[in-house]
């Protein structure tokens, strides 16, 4: 068996690759939109706290070695999810904690992968969000506040990465044609 974070993919035509990036596309859109109607404000009562539950999606790609795919998968939820759900600013902000969360699963895969496995990459992923996120409200609004903010929402990024961190678990176990 390859072991995770191996580049292990196979040679796919372009109709193959494209089918696999427009499903998980389709899956962490999905994601993205349960996450804009779940009722998280009864379970977390913080502003803008979300489970990350589309991120499950990238972290799941990169660790089976599609790391161009998560990237594209990545963006390309970030920018539907922003027109169909939020606007310039959300958009501005969700891409900021994308790109912060994809290089932590990349290094954590990659470089750190003896010393991290997937509920640690899940949790460094969800605070790398985080802080991603803050930085780009800290450039855009009050870096004062993003400052203040900051260690309520690393304690929250323990809770939902390591959430999303046993689904990824989870899904790891499930063999399908990744």
């Amino acid at each position: 068996m390859k072991s995770i974070g191996q580049n292990n993919r196979r040679k796919m035509s372009r109709a193959r690759r494209l089918a696999l990036d427009g499903a998980m596309l389709c899956v962490a859109l999905a994601l993205s939109y349960l996450e804009s109607i779940l009722p998280v404000w009864t379970v977390i009562p913080l502003p803008g706290v979300k489970p990350g539950l589309a991120n499950i999606v990238v972290v799941l790609l990169v660790r089976r070695g599609y790391v161009a795919d998560g990237a594209a998968v990545s963006f390309a939820r970030i920018c539907l999810s922003a027109l169909l759900f939020g606007g310039p600013v959300s958009f501005l902000i969700s891409l900021s904690g994308g790109a912060a969360a994809f290089a932590a699963f990349c290094l954590c895969t990659f470089a750190f992968s003896k010393f991290v496995g997937p509920l640690g990459t899940s949790v460094l992923g969800a605070a790398a969000h985080n802080i991603g996120q803050l930085a780009a409200v800290s450039l855009l609004m009050s870096p004062s506040a993003a400052a203040a903010y900051l260690p309520v929402l690393l304690l929250v990024a323990l809770f939902t990465g390591t959430i999303t961190g046993i689904i990824l678990i989870l899904l790891e176990r499930v063999k399908f044609p990744l």
